[in-house]
């Protein structure tokens, strides 16, 4: 029997658009969202969590924790669970999936690893457009109280957020670099690309190698100040601007990444967090 696909959302395309703007799926940052599925681990009591991502045809897993990497490739988006998902803004709680004619026959549910319980609940935008799931799975039927789904949903709104921080970033960082590119422009026209990395790495971090300033100098973006600077450079009156307008890019959602460490501290704080009324 083959699983027969879900309905299209009625805001699809706007939806894809979405999804394809944050740049989630360009990032390699997606040990960030791991944190997300321990925690849910946790409310839940499941042994397995993703976070999963469904572009117009398939669906990608950003995250995961209870399984192995082989959960991570892509997924046809007409075989996966959490298509259903993308229908509902309330969550898809299903108690046991080899009970359910839309599941009963999938691989992962009829042969291993014999999932039969799955609860995802939507990544919801402030447009109302869902771009995948937080979800969590066990090997045996199962229920969630209210007060986990509540936990649940507040840890959801938190996913969001790390998507949309990305988003926001990639948009500022497009912003930044054609300012200043049109500063390097109009200060030093003859600058090329290396002079350009030069100068970014010497402004954040005032050392460069001493070819490198000399070349700089030439161009007018520092000047030679003997005792100054471990290279004897500062960055020039006319290119203060361009640093200035580096700035400091908006940081990824804060405390949440799991350490080398002590990652317990961490969802730990994650917990307490979500168990405040958004």
């Amino acid at each position: 029997m083959v699983m027969q696909s879900a309905e299209l959302p009625k805001n699809e395309e706007a939806r894809v658009n979405k999804l394809k703007a944050t740049g989630v799926l360009n990032t390699d940052r997606h040990k960030q969202f791991t944190v997300f599925n321990e925690v849910a681990k946790i409310i839940t009591n499941c042994s397995a969590s993703f976070v999963n991502i469904i572009d117009q045809d398939t669906q990608f897993a950003l995250s995961s924790s209870g399984v192995d990497k082989s959960f991570l490739e892509p997924l046809p988006r007409k075989t996966s669970i959490c298509q259903y998902a993308l229908l509902d803004p309330e969550p898809t709680i299903i108690p046991d999936l080899t009970k359910d004619s839309r599941f009963s026959s999938l691989s992962i549910v009829a042969d291993y690893p014999n999932i039969m319980f799955y609860a995802g609940f939507p990544l919801i935008t402030n447009e109302g457009l869902i771009l995948g799931t937080l979800c969590v799975m066990d090997f045996q039927p199962s229920e969630l109280r209210e007060e986990q789904i509540r936990l649940m949903k507040n840890l959801t709104i938190n996913v969001c957020h790390q998507i949309m921080n990305l988003e926001a970033q990639k948009s500022l960082i497009v912003e930044k670099t054609k300012k200043i590119l049109s500063l390097v422009n109009e200060i030093a026209p003859q600058c090329n690309i290396a002079n350009i990395q030069h100068f970014l790495q010497f402004a954040d971090s005032g050392v460069m190698d001493r070819n490198a300033g000399e070349d700089l100098a030439r161009l007018g973006l520092v000047e030679r100040l003997s005792g100054e600077t471990e290279n004897g450079y500062q960055i020039s009156k006319t290119a203060h601007k361009i640093a200035a307008e580096l700035g400091e890019f908006e940081k990824p959602y804060s405390g949440t990444i799991l350490s080398q460490g002590d990652s317990r501290i961490n969802v730990d704080e994650l917990l307490k967090q979500i168990d405040e009324d958004f």
